[in-house]
């Protein structure tokens, strides 16, 4: 809601809401696993939140255990099937809680249930167990995005790529001037304006330098650079 991604209102925070379980009725359970498994997503970021921003430490370790227990392929497996079976059985707990309901249509519903539980016991296990691993495969590799996302995002990349310019081979031909002063901008507290204005002209005086050097040729990396700076005195 924060975010703008869910709409609030009259009526629709509940239905977007996980619901309370009633002690007694199994519909209740049955539609708060819907919302959980609606709302998945968004818990998942929630738990994230509270693991990271949680006033207590208590709380952000319960947050973190919840995280690793709703990632899981038995958590996984355990909601699936319980959806599955108060799924079947929910036509049948609604009926009884009517009032005028005929008994032989309540008989009935019984002996559909029963019929639909005896034929998931017998053949339901394979389609359940086939949705469980997609699922699971699914988080995982949704996992893997997210992690990438936070260890490789856009400025990340690019710092990356700016130092690769710093890269010696093929006698500095890599060598750029304007990539290598924009590492400046990401360490703003490090390089005030004037600090940029004089680093540019020491890497103009610092990049003609190595390259008419022959000290600097043939050098395979960023630690040969490194070591080969340090015996020319270079560095300082």
């Amino acid at each position: 809601m924060d975010c703008g991604e869910l709409e609030t209102g009259s009526g629709l925070n509940q239905d977007l809401s996980l619901i309370r379980a009633g002690d007694t009725h199994w519909s209740s359970h049955y539609k708060t696993l819907l919302r959980l498994v609606d709302l998945y997503p968004s818990v998942i970021e929630v738990l994230k939140y509270v693991e990271k921003e949680g006033e207590k430490d208590v709380q952000q370790r319960q947050a973190s255990g919840l995280q690793i227990y709703f990632t899981s392929f038995e958590f996984v497996f355990y909601l699936h099937l319980m959806l599955y079976i108060l799924g079947l059985t929910d036509v049948l707990s609604q009926a009884f809680q009517r009032k005028d309901q005929d008994i032989l249509n309540a008989t009935s519903l019984v002996e559909s249930t029963k019929r639909q539980l005896q034929n998931f016991r017998v053949d339901g296990w394979d389609s359940l167990l086939k949705k469980v691993f997609s699922i699971c495969d699914n988080i995982v590799v949704d996992m893997q995005i997210v992690e990438f996302n936070d260890r490789f995002n856009e400025v990340n990349s690019e710092l990356l790529v700016c130092m690769a310019y710093l890269n010696p081979r093929d006698y500095f031909g890599d060598l750029d001037l304007l990539k290598l002063m924009k590492l400046t901008e990401f360490y703003p507290n490090d390089f005030c304006p004037a600090d940029r204005i004089a680093l540019e002209h020491e890497l103009m005086i610092y990049i003609d330098n190595v390259k008419a050097d022959g000290r600097f040729s043939n050098l395979n990396g960023i630690s040969d650079l490194a070591k080969v700076l340090v015996e020319t005195t270079k560095n300082h």
